[in-house]
């Protein structure tokens, strides 16, 4: 055999070999051999305009419409909403379905056609013209329109029968199910259009749940994050149940359709209704909602929408939220911010007036009021002690009020009258007064609360009520200075003419005399203290002693910055005492005699 037949025969084995080879994997792609079909070809779902169902098994036609936002609406057979969630199911079929081709069908009615079950036709949005030549010839083309028919279910019963464009094609029957009820199914079932996200900011409500029962009227406004009622009373209410009411109102659906024409709105208790409610959003929207029930009708609950001319059947349950009695409403928080938005807090009580105030991370307290924190001197406040703050925070924020008293009780100051008024960094000023002691029936004593801007006295406990009076040296850290040795340059210590000077040698991690590579063992045993100074406990002004005696006064000079100065002495009785900046106060006796001996050496 030649050379030439053998490399004939070899390309003609593998052209043969490649042919397998592609049937192969074709069949694995498509092992009955057949090539299936888009159903909606070439649509594509963003640019679907319109959708025209028309159900002829069902005797319903509906027409949904897309409009600018993206929204689906029913056109036809009345003006809706559509559940968009159920029109984007079906999209995803649109755009999804592919079916398998019949070519050989004898009787297009046996499989559920001439006429088809129902039909389906998808309208793609006109093309709009840009610039240019080819912009103008698709602006010229009509909107792209595909018409599907559907026929009847296989009977393996998960298939189905479709016709379009000239094909019969068998496809999963998800079409036929996404349309087989009711043109109603199409509808939103949200009692709004609004989102229950969106921030409310009025509420009215007025009527009864129970035809005798208790007038549920109400008029609640919002300010920031803050809820207050308006009438009946003026009253702080729960944020965060006002805003739970705002969001189930919005959000609320419906349980059906009632009557999408009403001639008697008295079939539905509707006229006249039990209940209705008003809601006004940030974003200028206003929905106007009543609630009714009629004698033909006891058992079901109505609701219908200002400008709407539909009647709903609402769930009880939901309306039974709506009409939630106001006091459940009342905020029993003594006040609302974050910790963190605290700026201030004065407290008076007993003729006598506090207040906290906060300058960075640390805590101050003065007896100083109406004095700008920047214009403070030095012996008009001190630091605080923060964890006392800290504390006296979170017992304001845990207790909650006991119970509130019914509208027209008037507020009776206590004869050691006490106010708290606290200053948030964005300007709220937060508080109360608190009055006399008061019982209610059933319930413990307390002390009356009148809260900043509510006409509704509450009960506060007597135990918090003696919390809050408090004074300068019940909240003053008792923490003169705390210094980190190795940030400090030098100490001076002066009594009378004589003065001493230590210098600290950062390698040898020691206290010279200056002048000197001599470490002085004496100081370093009173070093601790200098550098960490605190009191027993601070001294009212009458109570500063004038026979004082061994007066020492420390300067610490840090690496960076100015001098801290102190004075510390003794009196006659053998008590020892420090004053810095014009405060006075006590401290833990066996400092004075240590540094005395320093000036001796």
């Amino acid at each position: 055999m030649q050379g030439k037949t053998i490399i004939l025969l070899l390309i003609l084995v593998g052209g043969l070999g490649a042919l397998v080879w592609m049937q192969q994997d074709e069949a694995a792609a498509d092992p009955d051999g057949f090539i299936d079909f888009p159903v909606f070809d070439g649509i594509a779902t963003d640019d679907i305009q319109s959708i025209q169902i028309e159900q002829i098994e069902r005797f319903w036609n509906l027409r949904l419409e897309c409009d600018a936002r993206g929204d689906w609406y029913m056109s036809d057979p009345i003006a809706y909403r559509a559940d968009q969630g159920r029109v984007s199911l079906l999209l995803d079929q649109i755009r999804q379905l592919r079916g398998i081709e019949v070519v050989e069908v004898s009787d297009p009615k046996g499989i559920g056609f001439d006429p088809p079950r129902a039909v389906i036709t998808v309208t793609e949005r006109a093309p709009t013209g840009g610039e240019g030549r080819d912009s103008a010839q698709s602006a010229s083309r009509s909107a792209r329109s595909v018409t599907v028919e559907i026929g009847g279910i296989d009977l393996d019963g998960t298939t189905l029968y479709v016709r379009t464009g000239g094909r019969i094609l068998r496809t999963l029957r998800n079409l036929h199910n996404s349309i087989a009820g009711s043109d109603q199914d199409f509808r939103s079932r949200r009692l709004t259009e609004v989102s229950p996200l969106e921030r409310g900011i009025e509420i009215k409500r007025t009527g009864r749940f129970a035809e005798a029962g208790e007038d549920l009227s109400f008029e609640a406004l919002a300010e920031s994050s803050r809820w207050f009622a308006t009438a009946p009373a003026r009253v702080s209410l729960d944020p965060a149940a006002m805003h739970l009411l705002q969001q189930q109102i919005l959000g609320t659906h419906i349980t059906g359709f009632a009557d999408d024409n009403p001639t008697d709105l008295s079939l539905y208790g509707l006229e006249d209704p039990r209940l209705r409610i008003e809601v006004g959003t940030a974003r200028g929207n206003r929905i106007k909602l009543r609630f009714g029930q009629s004698v033909d009708y006891p058992d079901t609950w109505f609701a219908m929408r200002a400008g709407h001319p539909f009647v709903w059947k609402i769930n009880a349950g939901d309306v039974a939220f709506f009409a939630t009695p106001f006091e459940e409403f009342y905020d029993y928080a003594i006040y609302r911010a974050n910790r963190s938005q605290i700026q201030s807090i004065e407290l008076e009580a007993e003729g006598q007036a506090l207040r906290i105030f906060r300058a960075g991370l640390d805590w101050y307290v003065t007896e100083a009021l109406g004095i700008d924190d920047a214009e403070l001197r030095p012996d008009q406040y001190t630091a605080a002690d923060g964890g006392k703050v800290e504390d006296l925070l979170a017992a304001l924020e845990h207790e909650e009020l006991a119970v509130f008293l019914e509208k027209g009780t008037d507020f009776i100051p206590s004869d050691d009258w006490q106010r708290i008024e606290i200053l948030t960094t964005d300007g709220r000023v937060l508080g109360g007064e608190i009055g006399a002691l008061h019982t209610v029936a059933g319930s413990e004593e307390g002390r009356m609360f009148l809260r900043r801007d509510d006409e509704l006295v509450s009960i506060l406990s007597e135990e918090l009520a003696s919390r809050l009076r408090v004074g300068w040296d019940d909240l003053r850290s008792p923490v003169i200075h705390s210094l980190v040795e190795r940030e400090q340059r030098s100490i001076r210590l002066a009594r009378g003419a004589e003065e001493l000077l230590y210098t600290l040698d950062l390698k040898a991690n020691a206290w010279q005399v200056e002048g000197t590579h001599l470490e002085s063992a004496a100081f370093s045993g009173v070093v601790d203290r200098l550098l960490s100074m605190r009191v027993r406990r601070w001294l009212k002004p009458t109570e500063i002693p004038s026979n004082t005696q061994d007066a020492i006064s420390v300067g610490i000079q840090g690496t960076v910055g100015g001098w801290i100065r102190v004075r510390v002495l003794r009196s006659s009785d053998g008590q020892e005492f420090c004053e810095k900046d014009g405060l006075w106060g006590e401290i833990r006796p066996g400092l004075v005699d240590p540094i005395a001996e320093l000036f001796g050496q």
